[in-house]
């Protein structure tokens, strides 16, 4: 029992951790029926985009296929534990009164967990991603890191990177992108929102999570889509 609890335990801060920035598209009342994760890493945001959102579909892309691999062993493994703790409700009298809130708090967050599917690319180059297909691209730390620490054509890098996330949404679609304002804490500014405007997208708001954690909410001008 002792090792359910540990993995709930687990699995909740990690959510908690994602859960300010995550709920921002909550609060901005974005459609997020499906959900393209660019640079999804190890999966743990992915799952908490779908346990806070509850989107029909998500998909990750990262450029690491290990971080691919786990990733799916991630989610296929929060399945898993969710089907086990449904099936120790079945019988409460076996659980003290704290253990069964616990085991019902995390079936309720866990119920009907979205299917998810994650595929290796990089974001600066063309992808598998559908086109028109998704109502939110979403990626958090990512275009700082093309900036920051892939430097080389970082510029044209981080407008091909929106321009493939901005592909992949439908007409009516959003770009959710949580970045830092700087490259590290004493480094130039990010400068992202002229590059948002170049793709073609219209702001809908940038929230300030921290002194140096902005969320950039962009809509598709669907009129410059190209292609």
């Amino acid at each position: 029992m002792n090792s359910y609890l540990q993995e709930i335990e687990l699995k909740r801060y990690l959510i908690e951790d994602h859960r300010p920035r995550i709920e921002q598209i909550y609060f901005l009342g974005i459609k997020c029926d499906k959900i393209a994760h660019f640079g999804c890493s190890r999966g743990s945001e992915s799952l908490a985009l779908s346990v806070l959102l509850k989107p029909h579909e998500i998909t990750g892309l990262d450029k690491d296929p290990e971080a691919i691999q786990d990733a799916q062993d991630y989610f296929r493994n929060s399945r898993d534990l969710a089907n086990h703790i449904h099936e120790k409700l079945k019988y409460p009298q076996n659980l003290s009164d704290e253990i069964r809130q616990q085991f019902e708090n995390f079936a309720n967050e866990y119920d009907g967990l979205t299917e998810a599917k994650f595929i290796e690319g990089d974001m600066t180059k063309p992808t598998t991603l559908p086109s028109s297909y998704f109502d939110i691209a979403y990626c958090a730390y990512v275009l700082n890191h093309i900036a920051c620490v892939d430097s080389k054509q970082a510029n044209e890098k981080i407008l091909f990177a929106i321009s493939e996330m901005a592909r992949v949404i439908k007409p009516d679609g959003h770009i959710v992108a949580v970045e830092p304002q700087t490259c590290g804490p004493n480094g130039p500014l990010l400068n992202l929102e002229p590059k948002f405007s170049q793709v073609g997208l219209f702001l809908v708001q940038i929230i300030k999570l921290t002194e140096n954690e902005v969320i950039y909410a962009y809509r598709l001008n669907a009129k410059n889509r190209s292609g």
